[in-house]
């Protein structure tokens, strides 16, 4: 009824390295992304954050893969955003999460020096409870 949304992109170079930024369960389309590249491009270099507060969704499964996944709260995130801005060669950024996240991460790598056709967004609006408050 709604179709199928999102629109990240996998580089078309399988060396690239990929850095993947997800806020709380924003973290879900990584989850397909890092299934098709096992598979298929298994010689990408992928580098997961994954923020959140204490649920970190899918961890179990992010941990047995062959990427380096940094699970961190969100005062721990510019910290680890540092960290993966140096990275050579440069990488391909996919961000996804609230719209409040995105645009957080996106300035803090622009921030440092990351430049903007090298971040792809997704944003997700997110559940909500019963009370209509974002969960």
């Amino acid at each position: 009824m709604f179709g199928i949304g999102g629109h990240l992109e996998l580089p078309e170079d399988p060396a690239r390295p990929l850095v993947l930024i997800g806020g709380g369960i924003g973290v879900t389309p990584f989850r397909s992304i890092l299934r098709h590249l096992q598979r298929h491009r298994p010689q990408t270099p992928v580098v997961l954050v994954h923020a959140g507060r204490a649920d970190y969704l899918y961890s179990a499964e992010f941990a047995a893969m062959p990427i380096a996944y940094h699970r961190v709260g969100r005062e721990g995130l510019a910290d680890a955003l540092v960290g993966v801005t140096d990275l050579e060669p440069a990488p391909q950024y996919m961000v996804a999460g609230s719209d409040g996240f995105v645009s957080g991460v996106v300035e803090q790598l622009r921030n440092t020096g990351v430049p903007g056709d090298a971040i792809q967004t997704d944003t997700f609006k997110g559940l909500h409870g019963h009370d209509g408050a974002a969960a």
